[in-house]
């Protein structure tokens, strides 16, 4: 039977520490303000035709537009932008809506954010088929989310950057007098995850001090968990030893066995 890693144990103990934390109420200073901007979801299509060009023209007149140098044409559809690139047809997800993001905790503010993103997607997807089908546009596999930014504005320490402050990292960039965006990155291109995990730790950061409080209990089990571990890699490091050894041993004999006759170890 394996014994548990000084990490597993201790992560046994201080999990439910900070599952309790997260489930209680939370303060005011966690509602923020959040408005998911350039949403971005595709799918590989086939090739537009001059034929295709001119009947989705003729449907959405003014709404529609096609740039022949870049072979791009752009339709407007309820609120959003669909791009027929070459082999590509994206829609674009930027209505400009601010919502205010607040629960009694923060499993129900991250119900809030997914829950709308997941709305915003059944629509660009709507979207996306009833253009395909209308059209008879070929499709090949589903459709995937390629960008996202999501604006949060209402967190201390957000609003207390100066206004003319620009910022680009990895995972979120300040570009406007107020609020920051969460935007999409190589490994995640899912809305609403980066801005969930900012305010889950944000209401970490704030319970610091009953957490700390709680784990500090602990200290006295944690110890032993580390010194009964410590003991376990000390017997295991000789336990593996002996069996080398044995190995080895047998090893020497087979080879003496293939040298030698049976009546020489009679």
């Amino acid at each position: 039977m394996r014994c548990p890693s000084v990490r597993e144990s201790i992560e046994r103990i201080v999990t439910p520490v900070f599952e309790r934390v997260l489930g209680e109420k939370i303060s005011s200073s966690v509602c923020v303000l959040w408005r998911p901007n350039n949403y971005r979801r595709r799918v590989r299509v086939s090739p537009k035709t001059k034929e295709l060009i001119r009947r989705v023209k003729s449907v959405y007149g003014k709404d529609c537009k096609y740039y022949g140098c870049n072979n791009l044409l752009m339709v407007r559809v309820r609120g959003c932008s669909l791009l027929f690139h070459k082999s590509w047809l994206e829609c674009v997800f930027s209505s400009g809506t601010v919502f205010r993001v607040w629960g009694e905790n923060v499993g129900e503010l991250e119900s809030v954010i997914l829950g709308k993103v997941e709305q915003i997607r059944v629509v660009m997807d709507e979207i996306i088929r009833d253009f395909c089908e209308g059209f008879g546009v070929g499709v090949f596999g589903g459709v995937e989310w390629c960008r996202f930014e999501d604006w949060l504005k209402g967190d201390k320490f957000v609003d207390s950057l100066p206004k003319d402050c620009v910022l680009h990292d990895t995972y979120f960039k300040k570009v406007y007098a107020e609020g920051v965006e969460f935007k999409s990155t190589k490994d995640e291109k899912v809305p609403g995850v980066f801005l969930k995990n900012f305010i889950k730790n944000r209401c970490l950061e704030d319970k610091y001090e009953d957490i700390m409080s709680e784990i500090k209990g602990q200290r006295t089990i944690i110890r032993e968990l580390m010194g009964v571990n410590r003991e376990f890699s000390k017997n295991l490091v000789l336990h593996l030893s002996v069996l080398k050894g044995i190995d080895k041993s047998f090893r020497r004999f087979d080879k003496l066995l293939s040298q030698k006759k049976l009546k020489d170890w009679l």
